[in-house]
């Protein structure tokens, strides 16, 4: 039986659960699943989702796609915030393991549980499967995300599954996402902090002017998530090399994801299943 979780996320998780354990439900339990999410964030979730997520739900058994024993590797997500100044958030999603960028958005908020959640959905769809366990911090823009992935993950039967498949840790746990995140600084978002920074100089830009980070947002968003896009595919095709006294896996994380090692997973080896 699920264990009812104090406060009214573990009762709307309750729910979602319930009616993804009765037989022949799929289309109402995904239904309720989103859109008791929806309409408890304010998220609008687009029809797409539901469809979609409804074709996941059809396949009864849950496997790996690698036929290889589960090991647990944690999947994070994460917002770098060294742009807020200029209304850009950059979000992170990492898996553990082969530290392969799931995916890397700029976004126009750190605080809305739609942007993490769509992020979330749209890795679900790509990958054709739910990741095994998702850590991210106590931001209430994750709790969207927590109710979608336990929900997912109830049918199945390892130790992970259910409420058990979401972990809340302190940001500067993430291993991973602090090490990506720390790259990215010195990679790249140096660079566009001292643009930014110019033009604030020039008085071309008032950070304290609402009017100004909208034009700001509507004139390099799009330019930045290009950029992003390059270095997301560049990370992945790196190779990391073997250090003396860390501990592996060493190659290209691309590879290391969708051909790990025997007896290794990737994050996202759980299929839907009702």
């Amino acid at each position: 039986m699920f264990t009812l979780v104090t406060g009214i996320v573990g009762r709307w998780r309750a729910v979602c659960v319930t009616a993804l354990q009765r037989p022949n439900s799929d289309a109402a339990a995904i239904r309720i699943v989103v859109w008791i999410a929806a309409a408890s964030f304010s998220v609008k979730v687009p029809l797409g989702y539901i469809h979609t997520l409804r074709i996941l739900l059809r396949i009864r058994s849950g496997f790996d796609r690698c036929g290889s024993a589960a090991v647990s590797h944690e999947f994070t997500f994460q917002c770098n915030d060294k742009l807020k100044f200029y209304g850009i958030w950059v979000h992170l999603g990492i898996d553990g393991f082969s530290r392969r960028i799931i995916w890397l958005q700029a976004g126009t908020s750190n605080r809305k549980p739609g942007f993490i959640a769509r992020y979330y959905l749209d890795a679900v769809i790509r990958e054709n499967g739910c990741p095994q366990l998702v850590r991210a911090d106590r931001g209430k823009e994750n709790k969207l995300v927590a109710l979608l992935q336990t929900s997912f993950r109830q049918r199945h039967c390892d130790s992970l599954a259910g409420i058990n498949s979401f972990r809340y840790g302190k940001s500067v746990h993430n291993q991973r996402a602090e090490c990506f995140n720390s790259y990215l600084k010195k990679s790249w978002i140096c660079l566009w902090q001292e643009r930014f920074e110019k033009m604030v100089g020039s008085d071309i830009l008032d950070i304290s002017n609402p009017v100004h980070i909208h034009c700001l947002q509507f004139s390099f968003l799009q330019l930045i998530q290009n950029e992003l896009k390059l270095e997301a595919m560049e990370w992945n095709n790196h190779n990391i090399r073997k250090q003396r006294g860390v501990v592996g896996p060493f190659g290209k994380p691309e590879l290391l994801y969708y051909s790990p090692p025997e007896g290794k997973l990737t994050h996202f080896n759980y299929t839907l299943v009702y």
